[in-house]
């Protein structure tokens, strides 16, 4: 016969016999370990998260610009050209079209006072961010377009520089997109935008 159908209760004692379990203070400290490593960890979450956001919203931005850059290269039919619409103290931008001027069917030449002539400027899309976009010129605005079939760029006002500063919602992250000569956004470059 085994020992189980003898004593039962004789051999589960003997299989706990020789275990010991933790103490009260034992089981606290490790309570306030765990305690101290989630406040730490909660404590960084936020500028984790809003950096995150910020290089997500970044990443749009840049998107938005290389976007309106294609379309003008691609573009046909009733448009001149496409462009970047940046305002200062927004959280967007937006992708313009320059429309043919309906009369003739044509794309105005315009002159350095007025880039696209007579066109008219519609939005093709809103590119919202949970970014704040500051354009530092004293015009507070431009508009960008990138002018097919030769790829040349218009800024509209005449001499504002394709230049803008975004801050991340808590403002712990920023960085500087300038527009090169070729429509290519670059981050943080070495002149700041004036």
């Amino acid at each position: 016969m085994s020992l189980l159908q003898k004593r039962p209760d004789q051999s589960i004692q003997s299989l706990f016999r020789g275990l010991s379990g933790f103490t009260l203070i034992e089981v606290m400290i490790v309570v306030g370990l765990i305690a101290i490593f989630t406040a730490i960890g909660l404590g960084t979450g936020g500028s984790t998260n809003d950096q995150v956001a910020f290089f997500r919203d970044q990443a749009k931005i840049v998107q938005a610009i290389y976007q309106a850059r294609e379309f003008a290269t691609a573009t046909k039919g009733n448009y001149c050209g496409y462009g970047v619409s940046v305002q200062d103290a927004t959280t967007s931008i937006t992708i313009v079209r320059v429309i043919k001027d309906a009369a003739n069917n044509t794309c105005h030449q315009g002159t350095a006072a007025d880039p696209i002539g007579q066109s008219q400027i519609e939005t093709e899309k809103i590119v919202t961010t949970d970014t704040r976009i500051s354009v530092p010129s004293v015009y507070k605005q431009f508009i960008l377009l990138f002018v097919s079939p030769f790829d040349t760029q218009a800024m509209i006002p005449t001499g504002a520089s394709p230049c803008f500063i975004i801050t991340s919602q808590k403002g712990l992250a920023s960085s500087t997109v300038r527009i090169n000569a070729i429509g290519q956004p670059q981050i943080n470059p070495a002149t700041p935008c004036n």
